[in-house]
């Protein structure tokens, strides 16, 4: 698969089979991850990659804070937007790997989203040429949810997971909107 193929054909994988992701296929695509540029060539950003039992306590966790995602997601996207999301974090389209997104620093103290933004990016284009689906899910509730798992002691901030898998559905394309780009000058 090409670039554009790539990145023109990744979409949201909303179902996962539950089939066992192989740990190879895995480090490769994470591998593509870090080859992400980042503010100032920092690299401080950080990916855990989770599955089994510590999967499953992730879930149990995101489940105690349903209302809560809903309720904030409502408030920010509207009825059906919150309908979506809730039933997805559910259990995450039964993804047998769930992925913890985390910013690295930046010199002032602020997080670097934008350097695990485009890590994250990366990951999910070499998970679609590897015949993997994934999804980014935000989290309102990270830090519940971190402490339930046991991953709050990493001093970095939670930007999202990125549930991974054998993709159980046809990934539906979307149009894109129109005067998104400017030109000037030519």
């Amino acid at each position: 698969m090409d670039l554009h193929e790539a990145i023109r054909g990744r979409r949201p994988i909303r179902k996962f089979k539950p089939t066992p992701v192989p740990r190879d296929l895995l480090a490769e695509v994470m591998d593509l991850a870090l080859w992400a540029p980042s503010s100032g060539g920092e690299h401080e950003y950080e990916l855990v990659v989770t599955r089994g039992a510590l999967r499953a306590r992730i879930q149990e966790a995101v489940v105690e804070q349903l209302e809560s995602i809903r309720a904030d997601c409502e408030r920010d996207h509207g009825h059906k937007i919150a309908e979506e999301v809730t039933a997805f974090y559910r259990d995450f389209g039964g993804a047998p790997v769930l992925v913890f997104a985390y910013a690295g620093t930046l010199p002032d103290g602020r997080d670097d989203t934008f350097g695990i933004s485009v890590a994250v990016h990366n990951m999910m284009l070499g998970a679609h040429a590897a015949g993997l689906g994934t999804a980014w899910a935000g989290l309102p509730c990270a830090h519940s949810v971190e402490r339930a798992a046991g991953l709050a002691d990493n001093g970095k901030t939670l930007v999202g997971i990125v549930p991974v898998g054998f993709p159980d559905e046809e990934a539906r394309p979307t149009a894109r909107k129109d005067n998104r780009v400017r030109w000037i000058g030519y």
